[in-house]
């Protein structure tokens, strides 16, 4: 699972940690592997600034391709 969210959301990073712990995520990927569940948060903004900023929405269509392993779109 992909959690995407902004550092300025009401939900906190902290319960985002441990959300991503609960859906597989873990600290140790050079040990463990690669995580079932990421977490991908976003610089100055929530979870409605990334839909109203194009750039950050296209992070996050970057993001969620590569997560899915199909190319990004142009």
């Amino acid at each position: 699972m992909l959690l995407v969210a902004g550092d300025a959301d009401v939900v906190t990073l902290g319960h985002l940690a441990e959300m991503h712990a609960a859906l597989g995520g873990h600290a140790n990927g050079d040990v463990n592997g690669p995580s079932r569940s990421q977490l991908m948060v976003l610089s100055d903004t929530t979870h409605m600034g990334i839909l109203a900023d194009p750039a950050k929405a296209q992070q996050v269509a970057v993001a969620a391709n590569a997560f899915l392993g199909t190319p990004a779109p142009k």
